[in-house]
């Protein structure tokens, strides 16, 4: 059987986060309160990884509808494992961003612009 998939990766978004990181290890963090910091640092980390698992996903995808000598089970059970874990991760991210609505600061005030 012949599929084509036309599962876009998300790569463009994943080169910003090195730069969250590396401002927040060595330059300084968000914000002064402590609530918020971690609060952004887990926020970042869970899209972060939904996006990886979401390309690991697609590459699982297409090898199981690439392999035409057999169905690669194997693959489609890790191919719907990395999206599984993509959800969920973005689930956790969006009660993140609303914690991070919620609170006080110029923070807040940024991520409440309509």
């Amino acid at each position: 059987m012949y599929v084509e998939l036309e599962v876009p990766r998300m790569d463009e978004y994943a080169q910003s986060f090195p730069k969250y990181w590396l401002k927040a290890i060595f330059i300084a963090s968000v914000s002064h309160r402590y609530q918020v910091n971690p609060l952004a640092s887990t926020y970042v980390r869970l899209v972060e990884t939904a996006i990886v698992k979401h390309n690991m996903g697609v590459a699982k995808l297409q090898e199981v509808w690439e392999t035409h000598t057999s169905f690669n089970l194997g693959a489609m059970h890790r191919s719907g494992s990395h999206f599984e874990t993509c959800l969920t991760n973005m689930y956790r991210a969006t009660n993140c961003f609303r914690r991070l609505r919620r609170s006080r600061g110029a923070l807040a005030a940024a991520l409440n612009i309509d």
